[in-house]
């Protein structure tokens, strides 16, 4: 990633985030001659100790972050010391990423289904391999790939949330309701999914029409949701 994005991303944050890098908190002198069990230790403890992991998401359909081994074990440290987890994105993939779940919800399940942990990548192999050994014996990367597909399930529920509640566009408003919706059909939530359903489809009937695909499109979710339950 580029800084400028970086700190982009992060200013979108709620509240005053104190950030850590390693790059510029750890020192770097001698850092390869450092046993990997310091580098494992002080990345863990140092999530611990913060008590929250912020990840950086773009693309938002393939992003970098879950490429690389050492922030593969930076979500398993958040995972397993029960830290809060956030993601943030830079105002322009944000909202490419918002004008797109308005319009298809499938874009947030197509970015989730391509979390593949294993498939994670260190400059160093060696590195790599003992990460993988960590995460082997916390129950290896599939439980990770659940793990952080949760998270990322939960941070897109609050997205959609704070939309649904900030949105002045009725018809925005009805995308929106559309996706959580179609989130929690799929998660088997489905009274939810019915009353996000209903609500997005009374608005699309209303202001766009019976035969309107968009109205459409909710008419069929909110059928496979009632064949499910």
């Amino acid at each position: 990633y580029k800084l400028l994005d970086i700190v982009e991303s992060l200013a979108t944050c709620d509240g005053e985030e104190v950030v850590w890098f390693d790059i510029l908190s750890v020192g770097q002198n001698g850092g390869a001659a450092k046993p990997f069990d310091w580098w494992r230790d002080t990345f863990f403890e140092n999530v611990r100790s913060i008590g929250k992991v912020v990840m950086v998401m773009t693309p938002f359909g393939s992003p970098i972050t879950l490429t690389r081994a050492w922030c593969v074990f930076e979500l398993f440290a958040c995972v397993a010391t029960n830290s809060k987890f956030d993601v943030a994105m830079p105002a322009d993939v944000r909202a490419a990423f918002l004008r797109s779940i308005r319009k298809d919800h499938r874009v947030f399940f197509k970015a989730i289904s391509g979390v593949q942990t294993a498939k994670c990548e260190a400059g160093d192999p060696e590195d790599k391999r003992r990460i993988g050994a960590v995460i082997e014996q916390a129950g290896g990367y599939g439980k990770i790939d659940q793990l952080v597909i949760g998270k990322l399930k939960e941070w897109f529920v609050s997205v959609l949330q704070r939309e649904i509640d900030a949105s002045t566009d009725e018809l925005d408003k009805a995308g929106y309701l559309h996706s959580l919706g179609a989130l929690y059909k799929e998660d088997g939530k489905y009274p939810d999914g019915e009353r996000c359903l209903k609500q997005a489809l009374d608005v699309r009937k209303r202001m766009l029409g019976m035969e309107h695909r968009d109205t459409l499109w909710t008419q069929n979710w909110l059928g496979e949701l009632y064949a499910f339950w």
